[in-house]
């Protein structure tokens, strides 16, 4: 299971790295959304699963993109890669479909 998870973990770090280096996330905000996400990935892969962790994944993942979305629009950043602007919703919303 660890294995599993430490994957999932290092496929996040260029989304959260890119988000950090263009300002979007602080340093301190990008290791607390590992930190959170990386406790998600462990709950939802225990052997006795509850539907009010994955909920409340989707939920802190929809709150994170309407931070990520706040803070493009304050910067005036329109032209950020794909990469920064759709992977995290769209991957981690297929991710967390396929776990349930």
């Amino acid at each position: 299971m660890a294995e599993i998870v430490q994957s999932h973990v290092e496929d996040m770090l260029p989304e959260i790295y890119e988000l950090q280096q263009l300002g979007i996330l602080l340093p301190s905000e990008a290791k607390s959304v590992i930190k959170r996400r990386t406790d998600f990935e462990y709950k939802m892969r225990r052997r006795i699963s509850i539907k009010q962790d994955f909920m409340r994944f989707i939920d802190y993942e929809l709150k994170l993109e309407k931070l990520k979305q706040k803070r493009m629009s304050k910067l005036a950043l329109n032209e950020v890669s794909e990469g920064a602007r759709y992977r995290s919703l769209q991957k981690n919303s297929l991710h967390i479909s396929k776990v349930s």
